[in-house]
C-alpha cells in the first residue's frame, strides 16, 4: 500500500478562524500558507452542506462559504447599506446565460433546488413528514413546480456562484503545486437531499439498500465519487471497511476504474478489516496520513 502525507485543515475551520474575514480571501491565504510550509496535499474536509445530523448533500456547496469579494470580482455591485444579503443583491443583477443553463440542468442542482423550495413551503420540517406528493416528487413528479420557479432559479444561481468561487480557490492551490483532497462521508443523513432524491437506494432507517444499489450498478455511489473529480484533486473515502463489507465485485471494479482518474484515499487512522485491506490493494487506493497544522 502506498502511504502519502498531507496537512489537515478543513475549509470550514480555515474560514471560521477569524470571523468576519471574507471566505474567498481567507481560503486563498490558506493555500499560500500551506505552500510556504512546503505542503503538497491539503486535506480540506468536505465543502458540501452539513447539519448537526450529518451530510445533507454530496454535491451542494455550503452556503456559508459565499464570498462578497468573489461576487464583486464576478462583476456584481454589492451595497454595504442594503437590507438584502449579498447573494440576493447579486441575484437581482444576474442575467442567465448558457453556462448557467448548463449548470442548472444537472440533476443534483435541480433536486437540491426543489428540496429547499419544498423545505421552505413545509416550514423546514423533515421530508419524511411532507405530504406524499412532495415526499415522492423525485419519482412521481406530481407537484406543479411553476409556483416555485423563482426559488429554483435562485438556488441554482447560489450553487453556481459557490462552485465557481471554489474552483478559483482550487485553481490557486493547484498553481501553488498543492493538491486539494476532500472527504466523502460514507452515508448522508436520513433528512438529506441525497436520501430524498434516491429513496429506493436507502432503507427506512437511512442505511443503504445494497441490493438496490447493486441492481442500479452502484450508480448513486459512482455518481457522487465522479462529481468529486470536479471539486477535488482526490477524495478520502470515509468508513472504507463498511464499503468493503457491503460492496460486491462489480462495485470495486467500477471503483478501480474511477481510481485511475481520481486519487482515492483511505485515512491511516481508520481501523481496516482484512476485506478492506484486500480491496485497497485491488482498487489501487492509497493510505493517507494527515498532520495537524501548527
Amino acid at each position: 500500500m502506498m502511504i502519502e502525507k498531507g496537512v489537515i485543515l478543513s475549509v470550514k475551520s480555515a474560514v471560521q478562524e477569524n470571523i468576519g474575514d471574507d471566505p474567498y480571501r481567507k481560503l486563498i491565504q490558506t493555500a499560500e500558507m500551506l505552500k510556504n510550509k512546503k505542503s503538497k496535499l491539503w486535506l480540506c474536509g468536505s465543502i458540501t452542506e452539513f447539519s448537526a445530523s450529518g451530510l445533507l448533500s454530496s454535491y451542494a456547496i455550503d452556503e456559508s462559504l459565499i464570498s462578497e469579494d468573489w461576487l464583486k470580482q464576478a462583476g456584481f455591485m454589492i451595497a454595504a447599506d442594503s437590507d438584502q444579503s449579498v447573494l440576493r443583491q447579486a441575484y437581482q443583477a444576474f442575467r442567465p446565460d448558457v453556462n448557467y443553463m448548463v449548470f442548472s440542468f444537472q440533476d443534483w442542482v435541480r433536486n437540491e433546488a426543489i428540496y429547499h423550495a419544498f423545505m421552505k413551503q413545509q416550514g423546514n420540517s423533515s421530508w419524511r413528514a411532507w405530504p406524499d406528493s412532495f415526499k415522492y416528487q423525485p419519482e412521481q413528479q406530481d407537484v406543479d413546480l411553476k409556483p416555485y420557479q423563482e426559488d429554483l432559479l435562485y438556488r441554482a444561481f447560489v450553487q453556481q456562484e459557490l462552485f465557481l468561487e471554489w474552483k478559483a480557490v482550487k485553481q490557486k492551490a493547484n498553481d501553488l503545486d498543492l493538491k486539494v483532497i476532500g472527504t466523502l462521508p460514507y452515508l448522508p443523513c436520513i433528512d438529506s437531499v441525497d436520501v430524498w432524491s434516491h429513496q429506493d437506494c436507502f432503507k427506512e432507517d437511512g442505511d443503504y439498500n445494497w441490493q438496490v444499489l447493486e441492481q442500479r450498478e452502484y450508480h448513486y455511489w459512482m455518481d457522487r465519487i465522479g462529481y468529486s473529480t470536479r471539486i477535488y484533486d482526490g477524495i478520502i473515502l470515509e468508513d472504507f471497511s463498511k464499503l468493503a463489507e457491503h460492496g460486491k465485485e462489480p462495485f470495486f471494479i467500477a471503483l478501480q476504474q474511477t481510481s485511475d482518474e481520481l486519487n482515492l484515499y483511505v485515512r491511516d487512522t481508520e481501523p481496516l478489516s482484512d476485506q478492506a485491506k484486500l480491496m485497497i490493494e485491488k482498487c489501487h487506493l492509497s493510505i493517507l496520513h494527515g498532520d495537524v497544522i501548527d
